[in-house]
C-alpha cells in the first residue's frame, strides 16, 4: 500500500498541520479519530491549532464546535461564543472575528452586529 502524508490546502486552511503521527499515513489518522459518523464534519476545539487528535473532534455540521468552546466575557460572565450569537441571534463567526480582530468586547460587538442587520 502506498503512504501518502495528509496535506490540508486551500485559504481556510492558512498554517495548519496535521501531527506527525498522522502525516505518515491516514491509517493512523483513522485509528486516532475513527470513521467519521454520519451528518459530521472534522472540526478543531481551537480553531488556530493543528489537526491532531487533542485538537479535533467529529462535530456536527449544524453545531460549529470552535465557537462553543470559546469563552467570552459579557455582562460580567463567562460563556461561549456560541451560545452568545444564539442569544442575540448572530452569527458566531462574524460575533468571534469582531471580538478577536477588532478588539470589541463581547457586548460591544453584539451590539454592533445587531445595528449591521
Amino acid at each position: 500500500m502506498k503512504t501518502e502524508p495528509i496535506r490540508f490546502t486551500g485559504s481556510s486552511v492558512g498554517q495548519v498541520s496535521n501531527c506527525a503521527r498522522a502525516g505518515l499515513h491516514f491509517q493512523l489518522f483513522l485509528e486516532d479519530m475513527g470513521e467519521r459518523p454520519p451528518g459530521t464534519v472534522l472540526g478543531r476545539l481551537k480553531n488556530t491549532g493543528d489537526f491532531e487528535p487533542a485538537n479535533c473532534i467529529w462535530a456536527s455540521k449544524r453545531k460549529p464546535a470552535a465557537y462553543e468552546n470559546i469563552l467570552v466575557r459579557s455582562r460580567g460572565a463567562d460563556v461561549s461564543v456560541l451560545e452568545l450569537a444564539r442569544l442575540h441571534q448572530v452569527n458566531p463567526k462574524q460575533l468571534w472575528t469582531r471580538i478577536k480582530f477588532l478588539e470589541e468586547d463581547a457586548d460591544e460587538a453584539i451590539e454592533r452586529l445587531k445595528h449591521e442587520q
